[in-house]
């Protein structure tokens, strides 16, 4: 049958399936959900360290570079990181802008940080924004 040059045919019946194909199919698919469930779930939010901390932290020493502004960068050393952010530390007195990109190639990280505290050469950022750098 044609209506305005539109053709519509008949809805093809779908084929039944198996009960019991049917119900393993759900089952599989409700385990799934429940793994990707399992793997989206934050980390605790309760202070897990005994220190008060709300994310653990791993000691590190990876060089980065921080850029201030287009031409103005500083190379850095991470000494720790969490899930949070990181500790950086410089080898001059820097005053470290509210926020400002960092690079660490070998942890793959480009990202922008916010300064949360600084006592002379150490400084703790917390991640803003951030990219897998592949290049």
């Amino acid at each position: 049958m044609a209506i305005f040059g539109l053709t519509f045919r008949k809805k093809t019946p779908e084929p039944e399936i198996d009960p019991a194909l049917e119900a393993a199919i759900k089952a599989r698919l409700a385990e799934r959900v429940r793994s990707i469930d399992q793997a989206r779930r934050p980390i605790k939010a309760a202070f897990i360290s005994e220190n008060g901390r709300r994310c653990e932290r791993a000691q590190v020493y990876r060089v980065g570079t921080v850029n201030f502004e287009p031409d103005h960068q500083v190379s850095c050393r991470v000494v720790d990181l969490s899930f949070s952010g990181l500790r950086i530390a410089f080898n001059s007195d820097v005053d470290c802008p509210d926020e400002f990109a960092l690079s660490i190639p070998t942890l793959r990280f480009i990202g922008i940080v916010r300064k949360v505290w600084q006592d002379g050469r150490m400084a703790g950022v917390s991640i803003e924004r951030w990219s897998d750098a592949t290049a």
